[in-house]
């Protein structure tokens, strides 16, 4: 793994818990129910697709890649009947500076994480990154925490656009994909995976016998060695394809970036407010 690649990889380890745990947090609930969008369809789909605009279900499911269609539809387009992409945009803003506050975030170093994280941006290539794209022409949100939050989405779905595309090429369905990840990573609460992306029993299955007929899972729903091989070879491929913005940073500020994430890391793990494990990735050298 090239030094660029190694770096986009401990860096995603405190960007991803950062990013996601926001479109879960009471405050961005309450945040879009107060300018009219309804139940997590509308709240969770509205809030992430916002930033390309008034897209319809086709798209949003496109990007989001592993969200079952039911979800997606039954979000778009009706949440653009009740607030403007604009309006979802500004109630992000405001939900993602009092969450990251809730959990108290340290305040020091944020101005200048922010800068670090949009010289990344600066650098990062967009064609063919639809999420990514959408997100970095999004306009500051005008307070420090969320608009560090922004520029590290803006990273976070660089790499998830690169790692779709990947998925792709590989031949993975949505749920397919979902199901490999969760036995790839079985310390991750496969129950939370399901129940978020919205896949009912009988996809999951089908999902895991389609994977079985690769070789890729066992009959149990196990990995199986094959399928360990495959999935860290796409992990490494998403690695390098999220290279480029770490490459323009250079290693010692991406070093002095992982120095001024960590603490912040830290307070959302000792919060306990996250529905996904976190894992900080010490340490930053290999």
């Amino acid at each position: 793994m090239t030094e660029p690649a190694r770096i986009a990889r401990k860096l995603h380890g405190l960007i991803e818990p950062l990013h996601s745990f926001y479109y879960f947090a009471q405050e961005s609930r309450e945040a879009y129910e107060a300018v009219g969008l309804q139940g997590f369809a509308q709240c969770y789909v509205a809030g992430r697709a916002a930033p390309m605009g008034a897209v319809g279900p086709g798209v949003a499911a496109a990007t989001f890649f592993n969200f079952s269609p039911e979800v997606i539809e039954a979000g778009l387009p009706g949440a653009w009947d009740a607030a403007s992409p604009a309006t979802v945009l500004a109630a992000r803003g405001r939900a993602v500076e009092a969450m990251l506050a809730r959990v108290g975030v340290p305040t020091d170093g944020v101005a200048e994480a922010t800068d670090l994280a949009r010289e990344a941006v600066a650098g990062a290539d967009l064609a063919g990154r639809p999420l990514a794209a959408g997100n970095a022409g999004v306009p500051a949100p005008g307070t420090p925490l969320a608009d560090l939050w922004q520029a590290l989405t803006v990273l976070r779905e660089h790499r998830g656009d690169g790692h779709v595309a990947l998925l792709v090429g590989a031949g993975l369905g949505p749920a397919e994909a979902l199901v490999l990840h969760a036995a790839w990573q079985p310390a991750l609460p496969t129950d939370f995976l399901r129940s978020s992306r919205r896949w009912d029993d009988e996809a999951w299955q089908a999902a895991t016998d389609r994977l079985a007929a690769r070789g890729w899972l066992g009959t149990d729903g196990a990995i199986t060695d094959e399928g360990r091989a495959r999935r860290d070879d796409l992990e490494a491929s998403t690695d390098r394809l999220a290279a480029r913005p770490y490459e323009t940073l250079g290693a010692a500020s991406c070093r002095r970036l992982f120095d001024l994430l960590v603490p912040m890391v830290e307070a959302l793990e000792a919060s306990g407010a996250s529905p996904m494990p976190i894992r900080i990735p010490r340490p930053f050298e290999v």
